[in-house]
């Protein structure tokens, strides 16, 4: 019942059974299957370069290696966890079926902030997180402290959009506003999308790059000795007396 998440090298799907599955995701085939406590209701996250985390009702937050698939570490909230986890730097958050936001490190598997009256991440960016609190209204909360920034009413915002590709925030209503929000200093936005990776083609042998197609810059071509740098190119002009208009003898 939820959507599949994929990312270069793999394709990952969740059941109510608690089971997550991860597959190849350049060729049929299984990697491994994650048995949780509990029923796994959303899509999992994916952090470079090899961290998986999925939440379950069992109110843990698993960290899973992307190619071995053993459970790197587990953190419990206890409470149900419903909402997709959202891996962003090298915090992971997940909020609660009670509505208890939590960041916590990837890397030291410990609570950096909780946060209480949170309903849906929405987007963000290292420095500020933009979420949907209980009450409907837009928050801007503090990624390093987890504090409250600022709150915009949010009125009507029953669609909220789970934006893990930019840092843009999209939000809608069920009468059919959309509405797309960016910060003001923001007028491109911060895309958090992984470059593919090339695969090399069967019973071809892989050929060397050229100049230009791994972003190194052309190569400027040098003059011969003793030529002006400031001269103009040669011209192909014909001369007069060729000219098809020019007055007959």
């Amino acid at each position: 019942m939820v959507q599949p998440v994929v990312s270069n090298n793999s394709v990952a799907w969740p059941t109510d059974q608690g089971n997550l599955y991860v597959g190849l995701a350049h060729q049929p085939g299984v990697r491994f299957r994650l048995q949780a406590n509990g029923a796994i209701n959303s899509g999992p996250a994916f952090l470079l370069p090899d961290k998986i985390f999925v939440t379950s009702l069992d109110g843990y937050i698993y960290c899973v290696n992307e190619q071995r698939g053993n459970v790197l570490w587990r953190f419990t909230t206890g409470d149900p966890i419903s909402h997709s986890p959202v891996a962003l730097g090298n915090v992971v958050y997940a909020i609660t079926d009670r509505g208890d936001m939590y960041a916590v490190d990837v890397v030291k598997a410990s609570e950096v902030w909780v946060v209480p009256g949170i309903r849906s991440y929405l987007a963000g960016n290292e420095k500020r997180l933009y979420c949907l609190d209980t009450r409907g209204d837009l928050v801007v909360l503090d990624t390093a402290s987890g504090s409250r920034l600022g709150t915009i009413a949010g009125g009507n915002l029953d669609e909220p959009l789970l934006n893990v590709l930019t840092d843009r925030i999209i939000v809608a209503t069920s009468f059919g506003l959309v509405q797309c929000l960016r910060e003001t200093n923001q007028p491109f936005p911060i895309v958090y999308l992984q470059p593919e990776a090339k695969l090399p083609v069967q019973g071809k042998k892989p050929t060397a790059p050229k100049a230009g197609e791994t972003g190194e810059p052309m190569p400027t071509p040098t003059p011969p000795p003793g030529a002006d740098p400031f001269a103009l190119p040669p011209t192909t002009a014909k001369p007069a007396a060729d000219d098809p208009f020019a007055a007959k003898p």
